[in-house]
Order: C-alpha cells, then structure tokens, then sequence
C-alpha cells in the first residue's frame, strides 16, 4: 500500500459470527412490510440482522448478551418481535431496538401469545413455564410442570393459554398434558401413564 491519504468507507454493524442459529420472516403489523430475521449467535452478543424484503432496508441488532442462539420466537399482536433464549428478549421492527425483559429460569422451547396478550414460554430442561405481561412489564414464572425431581430432561414442548389456565405439552417420549391454573396455582395432570401402543 502507498502512502495516504486513505478513503474510509462505513461497511455498517459489525457482525460477530457467521454462525446462523435461526431464522423467523413475518410481515410487519405497523407497516405491511416482509422482515427477514436471520439470527446469529456470537461471542459476545446474540444478534439479529433485520432485513426489510420490501425496502431493501438491513438493521443489525444485539438481541442479548452471549449465550445460545434463539430457540422460539414470535410476532406479538403489539407488533413486536419476542426472542427466547436463556433470556427473554424484545425487538421492535419499527425502531429497530432491543431489550432484554428477563433471565429465564432455563432455556426457552416454544412461546405463544395467549389469548390475554401475554408470552407465554415453555423451556428445557426441567419444564418451566413462565409469562411476560407487556403491558405491566411483569416476567412471572409458574415453576416446574408436573415435577418428578431429577435427574430432569424433559420439555414445555407446545403451549396453549386462555387467559386462566395454561395448557402445557410436557416430557420427552411420552408426552402428556399438564393444565396450569393461574387463580388457583394447581396443576392438573392428564395422559401421563397412558402407554404408547
């Protein structure tokens, strides 16, 4: 290279790894536009890259400190993008911001948005439950479904929740069904000794 001056041009955020650990797409609520989220986990952050399929628009964005990757995610009703890892995290599409909401007590497995606008996140490996309420800011955390004590390796596989009770598909081969009431704070257990045929 010869001597200066140099031009500098802005290649724009860094990204810190070529490692892809998930994509979502959605169409943004605010706007109409397609969002291609692809997920990265790096080093020192867990980042998204935003891509606008309609504008042509790219946003990067640090979605939580280190840690895994993304293991669920969702578009809530508010139009915000909710993010689980070993924490909760909240990006918004239309600002391009992120927060983190929470430490989750595990790793998030599946998360819905209930019938009541809340989060609702099942995790591995002991099979937690937890709810974010968006408009309270309130991470609340149900314990453990069904639990059996260790050793644990199991699933809050799939959800459901109406706003009373929480419908959770828990274990790892067999499945079976727990039901969290949220008034009364009891479980109700359903399928659990019946044996595959």
């Amino acid at each position: 290279m010869g001597p200066g001056p140099y031009e500098v041009e802005d290649l724009g955020p860094l990204v810190e790894s070529a490692t892809l650990a998930g994509r979502y797409m959605f169409r943004s609520r605010q706007s109409g536009q397609v969002h291609l989220l692809l997920f990265f986990s790096g080093t020192s952050a867990f980042q998204a890259v935003d891509v606008n399929l309609d504008s042509g628009s790219v946003n990067v964005a640090d979605i939580a400190p280190g840690g895994p990757g993304p293991n669920a995610t969702i578009l809530h009703s508010s139009g915000k993008v909710y993010v689980g890892s070993g924490s909760l995290a909240e990006y918004d599409p239309a600002t391009g911001s992120t927060r983190v909401v929470g430490k989750l007590a595990e790793s998030s497995q599946y998360i819905i948005e209930g019938d009541d606008g809340g989060v609702y996140i099942g995790e591995a490996v002991k099979g937690y439950v937890e709810r974010y309420d968006p408009k309270t800011g309130t991470l609340e955390n149900f314990g453990i479904m069904d639990d059996p004590g260790p050793p644990y390796y199991r699933y809050a596989y799939t959800l459901g929740a109406d706003g009373r009770y929480v419908y959770v598909g828990i274990g790892q081969m067999p499945w079976y069904l727990v039901i969290y009431d949220r008034h009364t704070r009891e479980q109700k257990v359903y399928w659990k000794d019946v044996k595959a045929s």
